[in-house]
């Protein structure tokens, strides 16, 4: 029993994390390329919402990078709700079907918690 708690929990927070960022870079991108800059003392997030042209030639390097660590980490998030399932509990088709649904459906609504966070930093911004 505690193997599906855990699965289940995984494949929450694994959505969670996946929906909220994926929600927040696609509300970004097309306000970014428009111009539009954020309201927030992160230095992070300053660094990574400006269009990356104007990116000088070592900014340019460490964005690519970011990107790349990024794609690493999504996909990690991606696969490890189901890497623990195979671990914990191969063979039970109807925990692998469930944690699939609640990573899926919990990704899709945490998107929208990310766009709002996104639009709550532009929304006064000059």
């Amino acid at each position: 029993m505690l193997n599906v708690i855990v699965v289940i929990v995984v494949s929450l927070m694994c959505g969670f994390v996946v929906g909220a960022i994926l929600g927040f870079s696609f509300a970004a991108h097309p306000t970014i390329l428009e111009g539009a800059r954020p309201r927030t003392n992160s230095r992070i997030v300053l660094f990574l919402a400006r269009p990356t042209s104007e990116l000088d030639g070592a900014e340019l390097v460490l964005f690519a990078v970011t990107m790349l660590l990024w794609a690493a980490v999504l996909f990690g998030l991606c696969g490890l709700p189901f890497y623990l399932h195979s671990m914990l509990m191969p063979g039970s088709r109807n925990l692998l079907i469930a944690s699939i649904c609640t990573f899926i459906v919990v990704t899709l609504l945490s998107t929208r918690l990310g766009r709002s966070k996104w639009l709550s930093l532009t929304r006064h911004a000059a």
